[in-house]
């Protein structure tokens, strides 16, 4: 997907990154701030098919369909390097040494080891770089300060504020904001519904309560169902080989367990914050802002008596759901917050 595809979008600073290519000014470091994920990712494989891309069209953009441009968009350029939290706890520590994976350390040690002979640049990706812990963000400081020689840095976040203030001043910033998200899918619709129900519906009773908690919790049980497929899909070929001894089988194993809970931990993210948004968007229109203003109306369109919503009720739904995204954060069980969260519904 080429850069054009952004340029109605984000005219300016598709504009600007092309100029820069043009004339040689690219940076060393960009730091990305995007609030979708999605875009997140579809956004940094074409700035990396421009950056690197030796069939560029007239305006300097990738021609998306050379040699290079297919490895990137397949994730098999072999001078491609990612980093993204895969702890059990979602956090990209500094590492032990270079041989512990997905660790800040092993991520720079890559950057100097000779490039194969037709890869002119190293490219460093980390996604949700705000989950790098302080000493990580230490470690990562020295390399923006010294970069490795021919290597670009993308540090990927949707929450800046969390890096150091000394590693944001070291990057380029570039800034592609939609102030919504993307909610598509079965599990995102049949979590509308519950609250939908728990929301709108007047004098609720205990076994509708009751029967919207065992709905809830089967879908963050499904949730964590999802992640580990996915996770499992992702290590289908390593965890396949025969030819790893037993040691390092029993790593892979160690790492694949961390994988699902990271994984789990941001589909999970994902969902509250659909909970979230769904909720912002009640007490917005409670105080009488139009539907078609809203970031996204769409979640928000099935609610047959928003404009009866009381704002001091519609208020304690979001005090409330806050409070249980809080709960949710700490090592709590699931199925308590979820119950506890849904029986609030009763007194309001």
């Amino acid at each position: 997907m080429p850069l054009i595809e952004f340029e109605k979008e984000f005219p300016l600073i598709v504009g600007a990154l092309k100029n820069a290519i043009r004339n040689g000014k690219i940076a060393h470091a960009y730091l990305l701030h995007c609030d979708d994920q999605n875009l997140t990712e579809s956004f940094t494989t074409a700035m990396v098919q421009a950056l690197l891309c030796k069939n560029k069209t007239s305006d300097y953009d990738a021609c998306g369909y050379c040699d290079i441009c297919s490895k990137i968009a397949t994730g098999t350029y072999p001078e491609l390097y990612y980093l993204m939290p895969t702890s059990k706890s979602r956090k990209i520590p500094i590492g032990e040494d270079e041989n512990q994976e997905d660790s800040l350390r092993w991520f720079q040690s890559l950057f100097y080891y000779k490039a194969v002979f037709f890869a002119e640049k190293k490219i460093g990706i980390i996604y949700d770089a705000d989950t790098m812990m302080q000493q990580a963000q230490n470690a990562f400081l020295k390399t923006l300060e010294e970069p490795p020689v021919d290597s670009i840095f993308i540090i990927c976040t949707g929450n800046p504020q969390e890096l150091l203030p000394t590693v944001r001043s070291r990057c380029q910033r570039i800034t592609i904001l939609r102030n919504s998200q993307t909610y598509s899918g079965e599990i995102y619709q049949k979590t509308l519904q519950i609250f939908e129900k728990l929301s709108c519906v007047n004098n609720l009773k205990l076994q509708d309560v009751e029967s919207s908690a065992i709905d809830l919790i089967a879908i963050f049980s499904q949730l964590k169902e999802d992640a580990e497929r996915e996770v499992l899909e992702k290590w289908k070929t390593k965890l396949e080989d025969n030819s790893i001894d037993e040691k390092l089988q029993k790593k892979i194993l160690e790492r694949l367990e961390a994988s699902k809970s990271s994984e789990y931990l941001l589909f999970r993210q994902r969902l509250l914050s659909l909970i979230h948004s769904y909720f912002v968007e009640l007490y917005q229109l409670s105080i009488g802002i139009e539907l078609k203003t809203l970031p996204n109306p769409e979640i928000i369109m099935n609610y047959d008596n928003k404009n009866k919503l009381d704002k001091d009720k519609a208020l304690t739904y979001l005090h409330n759901t806050e409070d249980f995204i809080k709960t949710m954060s700490l090592n709590v069980s699931e199925e308590l917050a979820i119950r506890t969260f849904s029986y609030s519904f009763l007194s309001n």
